[in-house]
């Protein structure tokens, strides 16, 4: 292996069992799921095993169509650590059907939608596989080049259908190293994921949390002001808009303040509310943001 790749991320990910002390958790509308990350890669592990004796190899693709859940973690992890490559479909962006696995030549499609195609499985079977004993136990050692492709991403489709395009372990390698080496998120951090998991970036989270050793917590745009209160993050990404609502909201009941509270306070009060109290930094991109959302 060379210097470079010695320093991956996405090889240490695959060879080395993270530590037990940090936790990932799945936030939806009143409701939160949590495990140790130690447990998610084990369990990723056996779902591994499970989908080679289903025939998935090195350089097959794996489609998921489904919102953001476990099972959509634990099917990203397990293609990892066989060489899998994973395409994520966002559900309002793709059509569903077989046509999928055939346009983007698929060995499975995952779906929580009720389809009837060869190649098409339930989102329900991944955790049962996951928690499945296999004789195993673990899955043989890989290692992946710079160039190895680890999964499709999709353009926006701001202009059209979503474009597929080729993430490469060099390029997720440099951009994860570069966040960390500005941002140095560590063991009391816990990392904010609401936007689409098939956007691959939103995966970056959770492969930091695997590398780096901070906690992680997965939600969807539904639940995420609600979810925010309940688990306190230390760093949320989310697009201008998200923080354009919130300004919104915190601008509305800073107004609502009795007598004798200054603006700035109420404000202030009402934003600790919203997204609690550890905030590190917040995190924004994707689309243009206006200068007052920014200073806000």
């Amino acid at each position: 292996m060379n210097a470079a790749m010695s320093g991956s991320v996405i090889n240490h990910i695959v060879s080395t069992a993270p530590a037990a002390c940090h936790r990932i958790s799945f936030a939806r509308l009143g409701v939160t799921e949590s495990m140790g990350l130690r447990e998610l890669y084990e369990r990723a592990g056996r779902l591994a095993l499970h989908l080679s004796d289903l025939g998935v190899g090195p350089g097959d693709r794996i489609g998921i169509l489904a919102p953001n859940t476990l099972e959509w973690v634990l099917l990203d992890i397990a293609a990892l650590r066989i060489k899998a490559v994973t395409a994520g479909f966002e559900p309002s962006k793709f059509e569903s059907g077989g046509t999928l696995l055939t346009r983007y030549n698929l060995k499975f499609l995952f779906t929580d939608q009720r389809l009837d195609a060869p190649g098409i499985r339930p989102m329900s079977e991944v955790r049962r596989l996951a928690d499945q004993p296999h004789p195993a136990e673990v899955p043989a050692p890989v290692t992946y080049g710079p160039n190895d492709i680890t999964t499709i991403k999709f353009t926006s489709g701001s202009t059209g259908e979503p474009k597929g395009l080729a993430a490469t372990v060099a390029s997720s390698d440099s951009s994860m190293r570069a966040v960390q080496e500005m941002f140095a998120h560590g063991p009391d951090d816990n990392l904010f994921i609401f936007l689409p998991l098939s956007l691959l970036q939103q995966r970056y989270w959770i492969y930091s949390a695997l590398r780096f050793g901070h906690d992680v917590t997965v939600s969807t745009y539904e639940a995420a002001f609600a979810a925010l209160r309940r688990t306190q993050p230390t760093v949320v990404m989310a697009v201008p808009a998200f923080y354009e609502t919130a300004k919104k909201h915190v601008e509305a009941e800073a107004g609502r303040a009795g007598p004798g509270v200054p603006a700035l306070d109420a404000a202030r009060q009402t934003a600790r509310r919203m997204f609690g109290d550890r905030i590190r930094y917040l995190w924004t991109g994707s689309a243009p943001a206006s200068a007052g959302t920014l200073r806000f």
